[in-house]
């Protein structure tokens, strides 16, 4: 007899998060250049019975925090991360700009993908773009290197939030036979089976 029972292991890791508050004047020229550097690998060996995740996003986004006061914009931070963790994110401040970056492989299952997009004030400079989904062995990659630049009419102050997390799960059955198996060689170790006493009698 067998009875299957499915393993799962996983690891989960916010790489970073970012939190920038700025003062731009009146005609000043607010920018930055930034490189973002993904890639994404998974394999199998059995893809009816194993299955393997991996995932990762980036985003960031410039908001117009003029004239909100500065507890506002401190707690922006921690309502952005758990709006992040419930995958819900929004703002009730204006977006100015914004970029988003998300790849997944999920090889014995489906929803692979790896795609950005990004507002009209954010211009790349470099971008390359690689993936081979399908078979027991999936990757992807992608490396973009641009910037975001944006002029005020008037003076002005803006928050810029940025966060990049991945994460990667394995799921693989294992049979019970094998567990029984070992179960029975530590009950043998330890001396679980009854063994036979003798006695001993002085004449």
């Amino acid at each position: 007899w067998s009875i299957v029972a499915t393993y799962t292991g996983s690891a989960q890791n916010s790489s970073w998060l970012f939190l920038g508050n700025f003062d731009v004047d009146a005609g000043e020229l607010f920018s930055f250049d930034f490189n973002t550097i993904v890639s994404l690998t998974t394999e199998i060996d059995n893809p009816v019975v194993e299955e393997a995740n991996a995932m990762v996003i980036f985003l960031f986004f410039l908001l117009d925090t003029t004239n909100i006061p500065l507890t506002d914009i401190q707690d922006l931070f921690s309502n952005f991360i758990s709006n992040i963790s419930n995958n819900n994110i929004s703002f009730k401040y204006n977006v100015l700009d914004a970029f988003k970056l998300a790849g997944n492989l999920n090889t014995g299952g489906f929803e692979d993908f790896i795609d950005f997009q990004h507002s009209q004030n954010i211009v790349f400079t470099s971008e390359t773009k690689q993936a081979d989904f399908g078979g027991n062995q999936e990757s992807a990659s992608v490396l973009i290197q641009g910037s975001l630049q944006r002029s005020f009419i008037n003076k002005s102050n803006v928050t810029l939030l940025a966060i990049r997390r991945s994460k990667a799960q394995v799921k693989v059955p294992e049979s019970s036979f094998i567990v029984a198996f070992i179960f029975l060689l530590l009950i043998i170790a330890v001396g679980g089976f009854p063994r036979r006493r003798t006695r001993e009698f002085n004449q």
